[in-house]
């Protein structure tokens, strides 16, 4: 039987991954595919990437560890989700920005799973799970999935998702598990990756150039092309 672990959307919240990582040990889970956002929000971004590194895990790279690891820059991100990146940027270690960097894209797991890609089963990365509880796939099928996010600091509520799949019998159980919440934005609050309200009203106001750039865009798109010179619009007879 062959039991992965398909996990994302970590964060650098170690609290929310270790307790990932006991339940997959639980199941009999030896095999880890990580579909990005390793670093990005949380106080402990290197200490994710020893624990996913110590664990051969087959990861593929995210939006915020390209970010974090300077490939990308901050685009339109949030203020929040800025702040805390450009935190990350600032204290991630020099051997975990290179193993970022030479994540790649997407890799295929085997002939049928692919991480980041379209296979019989692709996974990528998503801020919610595809479904919860015990689900059987049909093989007939191709499925695109989302294990949902480790980190839930941003949410509502306070559970990690991940799911394990098993590739002999065609199922996949997606999992909502609790972690020490409180721990991770504590802190995340002492290492400076939580930033002030008024902080997030002037990076509010650095997207406002970029969000009027948009509406002008979509308004001249929705104007009529203009007429060429010496086309005849139409004609009317006497």
């Amino acid at each position: 039987m062959a039991l992965y672990g398909i996990l994302g959307g970590i964060d650098g919240n170690l609290e929310a991954l270790r307790s990932v990582l006991a339940a997959f040990d639980a199941r009999g889970v030896k095999k880890l595919a990580c579909v990005g956002n390793i670093v990005g929000y949380n106080a402990d971004p290197d200490e994710c990437g020893e624990l996913l590194r110590a664990r051969k895990a087959v990861a593929v790279a995210g939006e915020f560890d390209r970010i974090a690891t300077g490939l990308f820059g901050f685009g339109a991100c949030p203020g929040r989700e800025r702040h805390a990146l450009a935190r990350t940027r600032r204290d991630l270690r020099a051997d975990t920005t290179a193993w970022l960097r030479a994540l790649p894209p997407s890799r295929a797991l085997d002939d049928d799973l692919a991480l980041g890609a379209r296979a019989r089963v692709g996974f990528v990365a998503g801020s919610e799970a595809a479904a919860q509880g015990l689900c059987r796939l049909d093989r007939g099928r191709t499925y695109l999935l989302s294990p949902g996010s480790v980190d839930a600091q941003r949410k509502s509520h306070r559970f990690a998702e991940c799911a394990v799949f098993d590739s002999d019998a065609w199922t996949i159980e997606f999992l909502r598990l609790r972690y020490d919440a409180a721990a991770t934005e504590a802190k995340a609050a002492v290492g400076g990756y939580r930033s002030l309200p008024v902080f997030d009203f002037f990076y509010g106001l650095e997207r406002i150039p970029q969000l009027a750039s948009r509406v002008a865009r979509s308004a001249l798109s929705a104007l009529p092309a203009p007429r060429r010179a010496g086309t005849i619009i139409g004609t009317s007879a006497r």
